[in-house]
């Protein structure tokens, strides 16, 4: 069977420990297809990577590659470009895409090695440098590449490569010698078999690398007093901060400290600690809630407790949100009885509502001073606004809260009524036919113009009948009669205040019911547009 690269292997297996400054800089990423133009002036159309790879289209490579990885400079250039499939290069021929990765019973009758499959193995199928990089720079790049396969996906043992069988040698030194101390080949025990592989050539070459070359093989252990010196030399050699602030010998205090509530783990390769991590579980809960988010870890309570949290937490919940509704209610009636308060059409028959309870008494009032002629004459504007007064005074134009200044609206139909109970009154009476300006004496005796021409035509009647009866003594007497008393009546217009027009439009707003305020508003609302 096939030996991966061990201790046996000698240098090769130190690899890792080798120091690149001149590429610790370089930056390795994910390939992108914005990369395409970049990688192609690294091949400027040369075809000897064409030719080894078998991929002359470079862009398919960066789009259906299991990983590509692009190198950059520092100053941003691609200067090397690798891809990584889970099948071999070179399977033309094949069925479609989707068989491209069935190699693993091939691959174990012909070289009979049965570690590696598509779980944990990958086939490098494409590696490219700028030219201006020497062969030596190449093998640190790929060396780069190498490791950011292995923690990009840290279930690859290795990685794998076939050598196309018809490989020119040229070809052959120009591609592969550079990354070649990082392989070795694996010995093929059954040609014949390759020879039935559809895309792959009897003479082909398989060779495989190991993370361990590039990435040292970690244990992980309980620290000791022993490893005080190489950790020391690790923390100083970053920071000397911790140092700093917690002492020369923090380092063997925190080994030292060791028991059923403290840990201390160190990485370890070969004989030399290279890591620490310290663990404890004396823990300040409080504290770490107030500096970290852990809702996603339960908050670190156990899962009974945690549990009893959150149907506390739903309880609560579903409090806020009732109080929330009830809320949202309250101030849903607040908004209807402050609209109410706003809006003319329901202060109008807020004030309806009221007449109604005092009919019966302003109209018997009406009727009794109408009854009283002395009295009636002397009647002033003076006289009328202390019965309006008297009888309005149990009612109040409703006026908006301090609510609107919290709770602003756009609603146009809502307005502050700035009037006097008395203004708003009349202004109310006038659309059931109350004259404008009536407390001024406007629309006052609005029938006494008629009855004096109904006279003088009664005069001219009795002229003619006078011409023709001339001669009937009593017909002359009482026209004298009548004549006299049409001498006595009033010449001028009556001069007290006039109840009628008011009584007239009090009495049909108050007989006003729903379906004739609605039509009322529709008409008003067709004037005013």
């Amino acid at each position: 069977e096939f030996e991966p690269m061990s201790e046996a292997t000698g240098e090769r297996v130190e690899i890792y420990n080798q120091q690149d400054p001149d590429y610790d800089d370089i930056i390795l990423r994910r390939s992108d297809p914005d990369d395409f133009e970049q990688i192609i002036n690294l091949v400027e159309f040369d075809d000897i990577y064409n030719r080894f790879y078998s991929y002359p289209k470079h862009l398919k490579l960066i789009e259906t590659s299991y990983l590509s990885i692009t190198v950059l400079n520092q100053e941003g250039n691609i200067i090397a470009f690798a891809t990584f499939e889970d099948y071999p290069q070179g399977r033309k021929g094949t069925s479609d895409d989707l068989h491209y990765n069935l190699w693993e019973s091939w691959f174990v009758n012909a070289f009979q090695v049965n570690e590696f499959n598509s779980a944990n193995t990958l086939w490098m199928t494409y590696f490219v440098t700028d030219k201006s990089i020497s062969d030596e720079d190449q093998g640190k790049i790929f060396k780069k590449v190498l490791q950011t396969v292995y923690t990009s996906l840290p279930d690859i043992l290795g990685i794998l490569f076939l050598m196309k069988g018809d490989a020119e040698e040229d070809d052959i030194k120009k591609c592969f010698e550079p990354l070649g101390e990082y392989f070795e080949e694996i010995n093929c025990r059954n040609r014949e078999v390759l020879k039935q592989v559809r895309g792959v050539h009897y003479n082909s070459r398989v060779f495989f690398s190991s993370r361990l070359l590039v990435l040292p093989f970690v244990e992980v252990r309980v620290a000791k007093q022993e490893d005080h010196d190489d950790l020391a030399a690790v923390f100083n050699s970053q920071s000397e901060t911790v140092t700093e602030i917690y002492g020369d010998y923090f380092l063997a205090e925190l080994i030292a400290a060791q028991d059923h509530e403290n840990k201390a783990l160190v990485a370890q390769v070969k004989d030399k600690a290279i890591g620490l991590l310290g663990l404890t579980s004396d823990l300040d809960v409080k504290f770490l809630h107030e500096c970290f988010d852990l809702e996603q870890h339960d908050n670190l309570f156990k899962p009974e407790f945690m549990d009893a949290v959150n149907k506390r937490r739903e309880h609560l919940r579903s409090e806020q949100q009732q109080q929330q509704e009830k809320r949202r209610e309250q101030e849903l009636r607040m908004l209807k009885e402050e609209t109410m308060k706003c809006n003319i059409i329901a202060q109008r028959i807020s004030f309806q509502e009221f007449l109604i309870t005092k009919a019966e008494e302003i109209k018997e009032t009406i009727e009794k001073m109408k009854g009283n002629e002395e009295e009636i004459k002397k009647l002033t504007r003076a006289d009328v606004e202390d019965l309006f007064d008297e009888w309005f005074a149990e009612f109040e134009v409703p006026q908006p809260s301090e609510y609107f200044f919290n709770n602003p609206t756009d609603d146009s139909e809502l307005c502050t009524n700035i009037q006097t109970k008395n203004e708003f009154a009349l202004s109310c009476l006038e659309i059931f036919g109350l004259p404008p300006r009536y407390m001024e004496g406007n629309g006052h005796f609005p029938d006494w113009g008629k009855e004096k021409d109904q006279k003088a035509g009664t005069n001219l009647l009795r002229g003619m009948q006078k011409k023709k009866q001339n001669k009937n003594k009593n017909l002359k007497k009482k026209f004298k009669n009548l004549k006299k008393a049409d001498d006595k009546e009033e010449k001028v217009k009556p001069t007290h205040f006039d109840l009628d027009p008011f009584l007239k439009a009090f009495q049909d707003f108050v007989a006003l019911n729903s379906d004739v305020r609605s039509q009322i508003r529709i008409e008003m609302k067709k004037e005013s547009d």
